[in-house]
């Protein structure tokens, strides 16, 4: 660790950390720059911290965190992410492989698959499911919507169906 004995000021106070205005700590964050003026991605307070940028935590050990502190946790599938269960009323399952699921009751359990929304279930290869009872037909399709207004898009039959009221069906 650098140390300041020996040193003389005129030499040394440009690595220095400061606040912008020179004082000390308050409850509001203050940026802190180093001697020159230069400002920092830290902002400093006796109430907390603040960083803008970004923040590499490369290597570093991050402990304190409320479990779902994000809204997203890991799903049981490999590399797979899910609504916190903590969030919601029915947790979300996210079992496939690389999948996806948000929302209340949401559930993706084949791999490279994604639902979203309350109760969104997309049990299908390679598929897309945005919101409530929405269905998909095949490998690769995409469904927005709910029971009664249904996008769907079934990229496997190279087909496109969009109707913006009323359900859907190809």
């Amino acid at each position: 660790m650098a140390t300041l004995t020996g040193n003389a000021i005129n030499t040394s106070y440009s690595g220095l950390l400061k606040t912008t205005d020179n004082g000390a700590l308050t409850a509001t964050a203050k940026v802190m720059t180093d001697g020159l003026g230069n400002n920092s991605t830290l902002q400093m307070g006796t109430a907390g911290a603040i960083f803008t940028g970004t923040l590499d935590l490369t290597g570093a050990t991050v402990t304190g965190l409320p479990s779902g502190s994000a809204g997203l946790e890991n799903g049981t599938g490999t590399d797979s992410l899910q609504s916190a269960s903590s969030l919601t009323t029915v947790a979300a399952n996210a079992a496939g492989n690389d999948s996806i699921a948000l929302g209340d009751s949401a559930s993706a359990t084949r791999a490279d698959s994604i639902a979203i929304g309350n109760g969104a279930t997309n049990d299908s290869l390679n598929q897309l499911l945005l919101t409530t009872t929405a269905t998909t037909f095949g490998v690769g399709d995409i469904a927005i919507g709910n029971a009664l207004n249904t996008f769907t898009a079934a990229t496997n039959l190279t087909m496109l169906v969009v109707q913006l009221f009323g359900r859907c069906s190809s």
